[in-house]
């Protein structure tokens, strides 16, 4: 799909829209992006979430970037071989591999034997897809930076986001230095500590998030993200980096289109 015909909007680059908990709103949804301008990086967590996603993805004229993959949460249980088939059948539906990576709190105590090797394998096969077709991917990479980092290396993919970035700064400097993009969700809204981060992360490489649906408390009021979180996490951004909000949702646009290679 073509999504390189018009500019002005605003991307929310990791959010997973096929979770049954947007279903039952989904028109009204995809209706607030349109009205809002916010176009979605739809992240998938297996096969079955990924084919929902490209289902959704069809029905949605262009505001839904499908991305397909395996969670390290399901890297147990998911086939490789299923996400491959999908995007080797049809690489243009697709414009993303994700949400990948690693992730030792989802090893059910075997993090040192097989659940670990498990998601090691799942997320190096997702890689070499994002490889093989020059798809970008979105990284899950919480307490699992370093490792992610050094395994990504072996790899040349399209673009690639740490999202949710949660790291410390040295370990914002490494993901500069290796050329990854990072992502900020609401909480950089209320919390003070994330826009300080956004402030030391290099411009060109900073990307905005939801997440949904987490939900989220400060303004938030505890209600799963909506595709409207995303311009409050535009304005975090502006204030972090001193620009104004139009500058920064003109950068975060371009630095949006980068990653997604368009």
């Amino acid at each position: 799909m073509n999504y390189a015909d018009q500019t002005g909007w605003t991307y929310d680059t990791h959010v997973h829209l096929a979770d049954p908990e947007y279903a039952p709103a989904m028109g009204g949804t995809l209706r607030g992006m349109r009205r809002m301008r916010v176009r979605a990086c739809a992240v998938s967590t297996g096969a079955a979430d990924s084919e929902r996603t490209l289902g959704l993805a069809g029905e949605a004229g262009g505001l839904v970037l499908p991305f397909v993959g395996i969670h390290p949460e399901r890297a147990g249980s998911e086939d490789p071989a299923e996400i491959e088939a999908l995007v080797d059948g049809d690489p243009g539906a697709v414009a993303g591999i994700g949400e990948i990576g690693l992730d030792a709190s989802y090893c059910g105590g075997d993090a040192r034997g097989g659940g670990a090797e498990r998601q090691r394998r799942a997320f190096g096969s997702m890689m070499a897809l994002a490889e093989r077709h020059g798809k970008p991917v979105s990284i899950h990479a919480r307490g699992s930076l370093g490792e992610v980092l050094d395994a990504s290396g072996s790899y040349s993919v399209g673009g690639a986001c740490l999202h949710w970035f949660d790291g410390n700064k040295g370990q914002l400097r490494a993901a500069m230095d290796g050329g990854f993009f990072v992502s900020y969700g609401p909480l950089a809204v209320y919390a003070g500590d994330k826009r300080g981060l956004m402030a030391r992360t290099d411009r060109d490489r900073i990307l905005v998030e939801t997440d949904g649906p987490v939900r989220f408390g400060g303004c938030f009021g505890r209600r799963p993200a909506q595709a409207g979180f995303v311009h409050s996490v535009v304005l975090a951004a502006a204030l972090a980096l001193r620009i104004a909000p139009g500058e920064a949702r003109d950068l975060l646009e371009a630095n949006s289109r980068r990653f997604l290679g368009i």
